[in-house]
């Protein structure tokens, strides 16, 4: 199968999914916040040449844990993770990694308000994890938007979700 016909036949939308560039690795990360304050994550990776080891949940258990100690720290707030898992599946040189878990104490309950954003107060946060990448934010569906800063690149307030393109564009990064 010729790719790079079926890339210029098929349109600029599906040029990312049919033709990866060698060696190029996306990430998403996908928060899930809840209404008790705590945020499911899922980070997906995904891309050419992903390297897949039993190393790699260890790696990730220690990268997390450290994490969210350090972010307790600056927060002051007690945290805690749970349920850390890794799926993988690999086609060829194409793979896509994803993780899971659960952070408790994530967000600042304050009455009836849900704060997110002094997690991101820690320098680095996001290459403490898997990097730069995509970052979508959803929140409960009993709340609504209040003041966001810096402003995502999308927001659709009917899903309660909030895009940003970049790791670099929170608060934090370095």
């Amino acid at each position: 199968m010729n790719w790079g016909a079926i890339c210029i036949v098929a349109g600029v939308l599906l040029v990312p999914m049919l033709c990866p560039v060698l060696g190029q690795i996306t990430v998403e990360y996908n928060i899930q916040v809840a209404a008790d304050g705590s945020a499911s994550w899922l980070i997906t990776q995904s891309g050419t040449d992903i390297v897949v080891s039993p190393d790699n949940l260890t790696q990730f258990q220690n990268s997390v844990n450290a994490l969210v100690q350090a972010v307790g720290d600056v927060t002051n707030r007690q945290m805690s993770v749970r349920g850390i898992s890794m799926t993988s599946t690999i086609s060829g040189s194409y793979g896509i990694v994803q993780y899971k878990f659960l952070w408790v104490n994530f967000s600042m309950i304050e009455g009836s308000k849900i704060r997110v954003g002094d997690v991101f107060n820690v320098a680095d946060m996001f290459l403490r994890l898997q990097g730069d990448g995509e970052v979508v934010l959803n929140y409960p569906d009993t709340y609504e938007l209040e003041t966001v800063s810096p402003a995502p690149f999308s927001q659709d307030d009917s899903l309660q979700t909030m895009t940003w393109l970049g790791t670099k564009n929170l608060v934090g990064e370095s």
